[in-house]
């Protein structure tokens, strides 16, 4: 009457009501600033919290505009002389009904006044209703079938409506049903759900008599699986006076409004026949309408959905493309043209176009004619007597490999594995995501409390077996919940746009997980397939042929080597030099502002000593090998120099911690048997420990070497203590201004997780790295690019340069092959294909390409130096394009180990092509050469060495070679509870263990890290291992233990939170 424009909505009830946000855009789109409700609502609306303690006004809800809330009741009387506005255009819009799309988008349907009223003519001639019945509206009045018929028709009619909220039907299912009895009402509209209630609490209510019901409107009658209630409602209330002819289907959508409607039969006469067709399922997944037996397992029963209302013309075109129209055994997308269609989506003018404008195309593409077509969403065909039969919605397709199946037709083959005693009936969700260019099927269940895991895992083996067998289509992932834990809508139903968005967000928390990849993505890479005819000097000569570099590089000339003088020797020239020079500092927690120091004098003085312990009181003799078990610190060193000096080999061996006494002995002790130790140098504390009955239970006291106290004393930091102050490091290198500092992985993700809420308060207390010209940290493994850039980003605001900050490289063959100096071009930083590096080839691509690894350049190559890049299987040199063994050749590599026979092919191996005489070194770690633009201090083009991961831990999966490190960094990114991962195979599956902070909600991690892998890598992982923070075992400098993890693994050693195994 005002000319006002009505957008009935859901109300509310919390702050986090399903969908609540998407329906809050629709309101601001609309410019809605006045909310009508009554008296009763608003006091369950949420209430905000004044300052004077008074809770009047109602919360602000997410996403939604500023209100101003009205109620209805006990509003006073228009004054004597107001007239009505003047009556708008009936073009104009007169009420917005809002419709929702599979990923739970809200959109506005606007209803012009003449497609309101042609609707309600069309209603009531197809249902030839009257005026003065009574009906009985268990709908939700808001929208569609409830708004349709159970307001605006039955104020167009003048029927008398009885309205039977969803709160009441939960308490008492036959509600609706007394009501009909007592008014002796004459039509019904309910849902397939209300008749299923209804027979449930039939037996308390004998005195229910429905002989006065004309019909019963059911809104989803549409749904194939409503034909079940339908048929047992009509044989259970036969005996109680219902008509068998009074079931009415109808079809329709919030776009184009009832388009088909069964005729309601009159008062002494017989209704309309009923349509039926039994189907296959199997045919309908291609799209065509096949015939098939009645009892098959892929049989689906139909009943039609009525004849289309009066003014209206309906077409069946294509689901997806052009709009052609489909033939008449074809399964298409139903669209009408009709006075009572809606118009346009609110403020959506392109998606208006595709929807509301559509025009139908003949066989010659030619359109129809000059009229528009409305598409409703709904899925079916047409009969050839003009009925209708919609097989499901467009919305809950499932499009899966070129073929498409019904969400509904899924919930019913779950309900037939056994439901009542697992599942609730009603609370299932069925969707579908996009995994790997295609979509997979997700089934998610509210399980029954009670419920173990082990018949849990059966029945779910059960529906996968049924889903498949029927459909022939695997699921993706089933998933349970606890009761009351998925998102409803409002009149109880499950809300599964939302359920889906915390399916992929990580938020469903489910109870019992079982994925399926392995049945379910079939659409996976062809495997590579290896050339094993093509020798090393073919791909040598055809590298030359095309002109590509060959991936070497060589660091600058050493210079003569006439010079040479011991270590040792030059140690006592320094302490006679300059005995005073402070050459090493100690600094602890305790004394940042002391530090304990060791001048050049001290170092040989105390070194002599430990000397002259070894030879005279231990009676060692030169050449024999000394396990040095001693913590980092003044001690260390002071034995090491000890060591060269009295002419002995040292071993470092790293002490065991205090903790793990029992797991650590052992492992110092095969480092003491495997070295051929004499002697072992250690401290007292030490001494003791490796003595204590603790150690003695794994390794026998009597069992150790002669055992030599050095007897200096140390002040030590514990592992606590350095987690407690990590700040320690950085405040040290900026109160003595140090140019130089080398560090650890470890060390540095230790700064930026604990001190990055610390950097206003260090700048307070003075914390400047301006003057650090280079911060070099030292790794055997790739560098990790996301947490140097986190480090230098973070501490850039108190002076540290990005360009200070560079890595270097060396491992056991040879423990200097890069590092960073203070002249040089800064380290180069390229982006590959990761997709290429599987295949061993090097493709520099573009910063932020989709697949693109980011690679530091390790440091420049050490005087002295050369490098090559060997393919390990052939041993030929390799072009700078192939990614292969970084081999390298210097004055300082070692030349062998103990076992001198056993490991002669890792210290003198021998290219096959390219320089074959020179001996090179295996550094077992995978690399490539890239010449830059940068320019060296001698004039030439720098060449970059680029490590990208150790040979033996490269993961050989269907043909191609993976990094660890690449998986793993994506499956740290798939999950926030995700902290850290580590992965590797057994028996031919990526098994993936991740440490996750969830606790009980860790299970939402699997589904996560399955799919990242799967659309990043193209695999898929077979066993998904949820431990508890800190369990992926580490060495000193931080780098990943796989193999231990994988023996652990093996072993059942891990105590993990949940272990899914992918089928």
């Amino acid at each position: 009457m005002a000319g006002i424009v009505p957008v009935p909505v859901e109300v509310p009830l919390t702050r986090r009501d399903a969908g609540i946000q998407q329906l809050g855009f629709l309101l601001g789109s609309c410019g809605v600033k006045v909310a009508l409700t009554s008296e009763a609502c608003y006091k369950g609306l949420p209430k905000a919290s004044s300052p004077s303690g008074s809770n009047t006004e109602v919360v602000d809800f997410k996403g939604w505009p500023r209100l101003y809330w009205q109620t209805t009741e006990n509003l006073p009387k228009p004054p004597r002389d107001w007239t009505a506005p003047p009556r708008v255009a009936d073009e104009s819009v007169a009420y917005i009904e809002y419709s929702q799309c599979r990923e739970g988008a809200v959109k506005g349907v606007c209803i012009s006044r003449q497609a309101m009223l042609a609707h309600c003519r069309a209603i009531a001639l197809q249902m030839d209703y009257k005026e003065g019945e009574s009906a009985i509206c268990v709908l939700d009045w808001k929208r569609e079938v409830g708004l349709w018929h159970g307001v605006l028709a039955s104020v167009f009619c003048g029927l008398k409506v009885v309205f039977v909220p969803y709160a009441l039907m939960k308490v008492n299912p036959a509600s609706w049903m007394v009501q009909a009895t007592r008014l002796q009402a004459q039509t019904a509209l309910v849902k397939s759900r209300d008749l299923h209630w209804a027979l449930l609490a039939v037996r308390d209510h004998n005195d229910v008599q429905l002989g006065g019901l004309r019909s019963l409107v059911v809104a989803d009658g549409a749904n194939p699986w409503s034909l079940s209630s339908c048929d047992q409602f009509l044989a259970t209330f036969a005996s109680r006076g219902l008509r068998p002819d009074a079931m009415c289907p109808t079809a329709g959508s919030s776009e184009t409004g009832t388009i088909s409607l069964r005729r309601r039969p009159a008062a002494n006469q017989p209704g309309t026949q009923a349509g039926r067709g039994v189907l296959s399922m199997s045919a309908l997944s291609h799209g065509v309408v096949r015939v098939e037996q009645e009892n098959a397992l892929n049989s689906l029963t139909l009943q039609d959905a009525g004849h289309v209302i009066p003014g209206g013309s309906v077409v069946v075109v294509k689901q997806s493309g052009s709009p052609r129209l489909c033939r008449s055994d074809e399964v298409g997308e139903i669209c009408i043209c009709a006075h009572s269609a809606g118009s346009a989506y609110w403020g959506l003018e392109g998606m208006s176009a595709a929807t509301f404008r559509v025009e139908p195309l003949a066989a010659d593409d030619r359109p129809l004619g000059p009229l528009h077509y409305v598409r409703t969403g709904l899925i079916g065909f047409l009969a050839p007597n003009g009925l209708i039969f919609v097989v499901g919605k467009k919305a809950s397709q499932l499009f899966v490999s070129g073929r498409q199946h019904s969400a509904d037709d899924i919930i019913a083959t779950v309900l037939a594995v056994e439901p009542m005693r697992f599942v609730y009936r009603g609370r299932i969700a069925v969707f579908s995501v996009s995994v790997l260019r295609d979509e997979r099927i997700v089934v998610v269940c509210e399980q029954k409390p009670h419920t173990t895991e082990d018949d849990a895992f059966q029945w779910m083996g059960r529906v996968m077996q049924a889903v498949e067998s029927i459909h022939h289509v695997s699921i993706y992932c089933l998933a349970l919940v606890v009761p009351n834990q998925l998102p409803k809508t409002p009149l109880g139903g499950i809300h599964v746009a939302e359920t889906r968005q915390r399916f992929l967000s990580g938020d469903l928390h489910p109870a019992t997980l079982l994925m399926c990849p392995h049945n379910c993505v079939l659409n996976l890479p062809k495997p590579r397939e290896r050339q094993s005819d093509v020798g090393p000097a073919a791909m040598f000569v055809g590298n030359i042929v095309q002109g590509v570099r060959m991936a070497e590089a060589e660091g600058r000339s050493l210079g003569p080597e006439d010079m040479y003088v011991p270590l040792a020797e030059i140690l006592r020239q320094r302490a006679t030099h300059t005995p005073d020079h402070v050459i090493f500092s100690l600094v602890t927690a305790k004394t940042i502002d002391n530090p304990e120091t060791l001048t050049c004098g001290m170092l040989l003085k105390k070194a002599e000593r430990i000397a002259s312990l070894l030879t005279d009181k231990a009676r060692l003799n030169p050449g024999d090998h000394v396990s040095v078990v001693l913590p980092p610190g003044l001690d260390l060193i002071v034995a090491f120099f000890g060591c060269l000096l009295s002419g002995m080999v040292p071993v470092c061996v790293r002490p065991p911690p205090s903790g793990q006494l029992a797991e650590a002995v052992p492992t110092v002790r095969a480092i003491v048997d495997v070295s051929r130790s004499v002697a072992v140098l250690s401290s007292q504390n030490i001494t003791k420990m490796l003595k204590s009955k603790e150690a003695s239970h794994r390794v026998d006291a009597k069992a150790w070497p002669l055992i030599v106290y050095s007897g200096h004393h140390t002040t030590l930091v514990p592992p606590a203590e350095v987690e407690a102050t990590p700040s320690l490091w950085l405040q040290t290198v900026s109160n003595n201004k140090m140019r130089d500092t080398f560090t650890s992985h470890t060390v540095v993700e230790i700064c930026v997780k604990e001190l990055a809420p610390q950097i206003a308060q260090l700048k307070e207390k003075g914390l400047n790295l301006a003057s650090v010209r280079t911060c070099v940290i030292v790794a055997e493994e790739r560098p990790r690019v996301p947490l140097l850039s986190a480090f230098t980003t973070l501490f850039g605001s108190v002076g540290l340069s990005s360009r200070s900050v560079s890595t270097s490289f060396g491992c056991r063959v040879c423990p200097a092959i890069c590092m960073q100096g203070a002249s040089g071009p800064d380290p180069a930083q390229i982006w590959v294909d990761g997709r290429a590096l599987r295949h061993d080839r090097v493709s520099v691509v573009g910063k932020g390409a989709p697949h693109s690894i980011a690679l530091v350049e390790t440091g420049k190559l050490l005087p002295g130096v050369r490098v090559a890049i060997a393919n390990p299987e052939t041993r030929g040199l390799c072009a700078d394009s192939h990614l292969g063994e970084i081999w390298v050749a210097g004055p300082h590599c070692a030349d062998g180990t103990i076992e001198r026979q056993s490991h002669n092919d890792m210290f003198e191996a021998r290219l096959t092509t390219g320089d074959t005489k020179t001996r090179w070194a295996r550094t077992g770690y995978l690399g490539l050469v890239r010449q830059t633009d940068a320019v060296t201090e001698s004039g030439g083009l720098h060449e970059a060495v680029f490590v990208v991961g150790p040979l033996d831990e490269a993961l050989t999966l269907r043909g191609m070679r993976y990094h660890p490190a690449d998986i793993e960094y994506t499956l740290n990114r798939a999950h926030r509870l995700l902290t850290e991962s580590a992965v590797f195979t057994w028996n031919h599956l990526l098994v993936a263990v991740v440490e996750s902070t969830g606790g009980d909600d860790s299970l939402d991690v699997i589904p996560a890290a399955t799919c990242s892998v799967l659309e990043e890598h193209h695999l898929i992982l077979g066993v998904v291992v949820i431990v508890d923070p800190n369990t992926i075992p580490t060495n000193c400098r931080g780098e990943k233990q796989r193999y231990l993890l994988r023996d652990q693994f093996l072993q059942d050693k891990l105590d993990p939170i949940y272990v899914a195994y992918n089928m």
